[in-house]
């Protein structure tokens, strides 16, 4: 089981976004323009995008913060690792001039070799009619229409003109506004740090989890490891052994490993599967992008949990699935990660858990335009600590463009 964190991935995923040359861009674009043609939706949609951000980064920390105070050292050394591996890769602590100069000179290059194609394209298509050819340059000619205001066929006197004249202009970063869109990212930056720095200076230092190499080995490997190197007692063991039998020695051996969990996970910690001990409701839809897999859209679905519970947690397996309905009612289930189930459900205090997961692109894309989407969300009983088959289901969520965090 791979273990994902789905608010540290959307805020790491948005960051990402936010450095490519198609957010400077956008930012460029509208720092370029005079003060009276500034404002409207596309002032709105880039105040949007930092406002958006800056929550993902404060989601993150909570979740850095549940993850440290409700896991194991083990789920905990994972989620750093990924962090800092994440960080380091896409150098998100670091705005270095010289690399968002590269990439917006490697954007340019591209939409003008683009619009070169573009407009030879038009360039053709222009020439090929064949007007171009029966007129002189400049000659004037008429030519019919149907008015669709006033409903009849109606003429229009048109200047030939021999050259093709374009009228669109290539989406170019205006290198001259470049340090202003930078001025931005080192805010944005600061903040990405400012939920970060703190907890991975604690993790470096050791102060948040144990080393797993350290705990690595089970108690039954470590019992066996000081047996080997303890020579009275495997001397001991070893008479034993020829007393009773070799064979009985390893069944009585082997029954001992495969008892140790269950002598720690017995029942007076967990509750006996039943389908009355947790209620689910959807809580929120989000969906994002992700660049490894640009054909699909992560979504991510937290969970409201209410238990029924008084005392025992409820042990829950780590995949859950999510059952997607179309209008014409026919189901598709896909198979999703379910986060924040480490230690199971607690008793007496509503939670909340996230299912994580892909479904295709042109999928969701359907699901916004076309709508009459439902789904539910189905999460299971962990039978691997007691026996017994459970699963708990959420009711039907109507799924609508406003109600998806896009």
């Amino acid at each position: 089981m791979t273990l994902t964190f789905p608010r540290k991935n959307l805020a790491i995923n948005n960051l990402i976004d936010f450095r490519e040359a198609g957010t400077i861009y956008e930012f460029t674009d509208y720092l370029k323009r005079p003060e009276d043609e500034k404002g409207g939706w596309e002032k709105d949609n880039l105040q949007f995008k930092l406002d958006h951000i800056q929550r993902l980064f404060e989601n993150m920390n909570e979740e850095i913060n549940q993850t440290i105070h409700t896991s194991n050292d083990k789920t905990v050394n994972i989620f750093f690792e990924q962090l800092k591996s994440e960080i380091a890769h896409f150098n998100l602590l670091s705005v270095d001039k010289d690399y968002f100069v590269q990439i917006s000179k490697q954007w340019n290059e591209n939409k003008y070799n683009e619009f070169l194609k573009k407009v030879a394209i038009k360039e053709q298509e222009y020439f090929n009619q064949p007007e171009r050819n029966k007129y002189a340059h400049l000659e004037k000619y008429t030519s019919s229409y149907y008015g669709f205001l006033t409903g009849k066929m109606e003429t229009r006197e048109i200047e030939n003109k021999n050259f093709y004249c374009i009228e669109e202009k290539p989406n170019l970063i205006d290198l001259n506004f470049l340090d202003k869109y930078l001025e931005i990212l080192e805010r944005v930056t600061e903040k990405f740090s400012d939920n970060v720095s703190k907890e991975i200076e604690l993790y470096d230092k050791n102060k948040l989890a144990g080393k797993i190499v350290e705990d690595s080995q089970s108690f039954y490997d470590k019992i066996v490891k000081k047996i080997k190197n303890n020579k009275v007692i495997a001397i001991l063991l070893l008479i034993f052994a020829l007393y009773v039998g070799v064979s009985e020695f390893i069944k009585l051996t082997r029954e001992n490993k495969e008892n140790i969990d269950s002598i720690e996970n017995n029942g007076s910690r967990y509750e006996k599967p039943s389908s009355d001990l947790i209620t689910l409701k959807i809580d929120e839809i989000s969906a994002v992008d992700y660049a490894p897999e640009p054909e699909a859209k992560n979504v991510t679905i937290t969970l409201k949990v209410i238990p029924k519970s008084n005392t025992k947690y409820v042990p829950i397996k780590s995949k859950g699935e999510l059952i997607l309905v179309n209008s014409k009612g026919v189901s598709t289930s896909y198979d999703f990660d379910l986060n924040g189930v480490d230690e199971g459900i607690m008793p007496q205090a509503v939670s909340y858990i996230y299912l994580d997961g892909m479904i295709p692109k042109k999928i969701y894309e359907k699901i916004v335009k076309d709508g009459g989407y439902k789904i539910k969300c189905i999460v299971h009983y962990d039978n691997d600590v007691l026996p017994g088959e459970q699963k708990f289901s959420s009711g039907i969520f109507n799924l609508e463009k406003e109600s998806i965090k896009n």
